[in-house]
């Protein structure tokens, strides 16, 4: 009797679990998006550094678009829930 109440406990609580990650969305888009992102904010002024001053300033420009538009694009994609 005691095996089929941690059974049936066991059960209760896996539902509330993938329930709870429906309401997320898609939690691996978003983490990918945003990392995508600040890759991108660290990645692109590198790049332009190593090419000369107006390379660098040009490099910033973009990585920082680059990392609005994914954070904003993974928030819209996670479809995450704020109460």
């Amino acid at each position: 009797m005691r095996l089929v109440s941690m059974i049936g406990l066991w059960l209760l609580l896996t539902g509330a679990v993938v329930g709870s990650l429906e309401i997320l969305g898609n939690p691996t888009g978003l983490v990918r998006s945003i990392g995508t992102g600040v890759a991108d904010f660290f990645r692109m002024p590198y790049r332009g550094l190593t090419k000369g001053p107006g390379a660098f300033v040009v490099g910033v420009s973009q990585g920082t678009s680059s990392m609005v538009k994914h954070v904003t694009a993974g928030k819209r994609n996670g479809n995450i829930i704020y109460d």
